[in-house]
């Protein structure tokens, strides 16, 4: 983005600055107080952007959500800079990144051995996971099968409305491109 303009929005507010000015965008951005909305390419087809309250981050490109990540104001902040001023020639999903690295840090000093029977470990942790879950759900229904009904619904219907995108930073409305209004 050297020497082009970085638009960019504030609560709904449309804005620009010198893609040179970075610090000053950064400053601008925290003054929002509902989300704000950077602009990654000339076309604005791709885009960060991040809701304050659901201290959300959203990277859009063509239409789709490319990634979604709860972070704070000033991981938000870190990362757009990256997004920025880094080398991105494609669609690289730089909080996956940031996971597959730290992932592969963990695994440092470890034998082969050792990490195979890390692996060996997870279904069985997985499969005791579930024979603990279903006692306990067995439990609730012996007990109260009125309440454990009633509380099974609940769960269904806050299931759909978060599947139906009612939770996170769906709360704020949305332009046809996927931006907040």
């Amino acid at each position: 983005m050297n020497n082009q303009m970085i638009r960019f929005e504030i609560d709904g507010k449309k804005m620009s600055i010198d893609s040179k000015e970075i610090d000053t965008l950064l400053k601008d951005l925290k003054r929002a107080k509902k989300f704000w909305i950077v602009d990654l390419t000339i076309d604005e087809k791709e885009f960060v952007q991040y809701a304050i309250e659901q201290g959300e981050l959203e990277h859009w490109d063509k239409l789709e959500m490319i990634e979604s990540k709860e972070m704070t104001t000033e991981e938000a902040f870190n990362t757009l800079r990256t997004k920025i001023t880094g080398d991105y020639s494609g669609h690289e999903l730089w909080w996956s990144e940031v996971g597959k690295l730290l992932s592969d840090e963990s695994t440092e000093g470890h034998t082969e051995e050792e990490l195979d029977q890390q692996e060996k470990a997870h279904p069985i942790l997985f499969a005791a996971g579930i024979f603990a879950a279903a006692i306990f759900l067995i439990g609730m229904f012996i007990a109260d099968p009125g309440m454990f009904l009633g509380e099974m619904f609940f769960q269904a219907i806050c299931g759909l409305i978060f599947l139906a995108g009612g939770a996170g930073a769906s709360t704020l409305g949305r332009s046809d491109t996927g931006k907040f209004t």
